[in-house]
């Protein structure tokens, strides 16, 4: 049995950062960034090259990192830690395992940010393109919980 992405789970495949899916029928999409939606306009020839790398294990689901249990000052500290840890060290070797060795990653925009309470949320459009989202909130411990992940649309 061949080893594929879960169907309606976003993937790249290795040396590209495009946005793939396979849909309920297994169709081969692409994310269409400018244009906020899902199609497959691939030729046979291009569509059958990114089948069989999905099939030789050449790809990789979009970045998530989760910590379930850090310590911080407050919320502030929290979410700048958790930012510095996830993007500067986690998705940096995201990125290499993916065949990017030095790609810039910098920061161009915030989408979204939400602070409220115990808990932070950023949204950042990242050089190479890529929607970048942390989230911390506070457990009732007094430590924190993060989630970073690369999205292809906001919430």
């Amino acid at each position: 049995m061949k080893w594929i992405p879960r169907l309606n789970k976003p993937f790249r495949i290795k040396k590209d950062l495009s946005i793939f899916m396979l849909d309920g029928i297994q169709t081969l999409n692409i994310w269409m960034r400018d244009e906020k939606i899902w199609c497959n306009p691939f030729g046979l020839k291009k569509e059958n090259k990114i089948r069989t790398m999905v099939e030789e294990k050449e790809w990789m689901y979009l970045f998530e990192y989760k910590d379930e249990e850090f310590t911080a000052n407050n919320l502030s500290h929290a979410y700048t830690r958790f930012l510095d840890e996830s993007w500067g060290n986690h998705y940096v070797k995201y990125l290499e395992e993916l065949g990017f060795k030095s790609m810039s990653i910098d920061a161009v925009e915030d989408i979204k940010e939400i602070e409220e309470d115990e808990y932070y949320k950023l949204i950042q459009k990242l050089e190479n393109g890529s929607l970048f989202q942390i989230e911390v909130w506070e457990n009732e411990d007094g430590s924190y919980q993060g989630l970073a992940q690369e999205v292809h649309t906001v919430n």
